[in-house]
């Protein structure tokens, strides 16, 4: 809770108001679990929109914060909360369809690095265009960077149509980006 951007929009979803700004109420105290914990800051004043304050963070928002950072939960709340997460867990659904999300992240992952990799090489490939066309023969050009004709005479017509483009641009308009 050091971060008031990242734990604001939870107090407003949990103490159901709008929040204008969060405080510190003294200086930083911090409870840390165990060395690999993130720690839990407690004392801190809510201000809503209407400028009311709100000094003291219910227990069972304690309670929920503790849990979240790895203690036994004791508040009705995170009891609550543990509940989904263990019924959750037991779920072969739930598995099955975490398992199956992972998988496509993964698959999109490798799929935009490959892509990436591919806009890379033509990009380097264009820079090499540019930089050598007219100064060695074309076919020397066209040999060395491992293209074929049409695949040549398409980035000289961009380098030369679109003179403003970055290398980035041509490969991307090439590739279909």
């Amino acid at each position: 809770m050091s971060d008031p951007d990242r734990c604001k929009p939870l107090l407003e979803y949990i103490l159901g108001i709008k929040i204008a700004r969060i405080e510190y109420a003294e200086k930083q105290k911090t409870i840390d679990l165990s060395y690999d914990a993130k720690g839990v800051r407690l004392d801190l004043n809510v201000i809503d929109d209407k400028g009311i304050v709100y000094g003291d963070i219910n227990d069972e928002l304690k309670d929920a914060l503790h849990y979240m950072a790895g203690q036994k939960p004791t508040g009705k709340f995170a009891k609550e909360l543990d509940a989904a997460v263990q019924e959750i867990k037991r779920s072969d659904d739930w598995r099955v369809d975490y398992m199956t999300y992972a998988m496509n992240i993964r698959e999109h992952e490798l799929a935009a690095h490959r892509q990436g990799k591919k806009l890379g090489v033509l990009e380097g490939k264009i820079a090499s265009v540019r930089n050598h066309k007219g100064k060695i023969p074309d076919e020397m050009i066209i040999s060395i960077l491992d293209l074929d004709k049409n695949q040549f005479i398409e980035i000289s017509d961009m380098i030369d149509n679109y003179p403003d483009w970055t290398d980035e641009d041509i490969a991307a308009d090439i590739i279909g980006e």
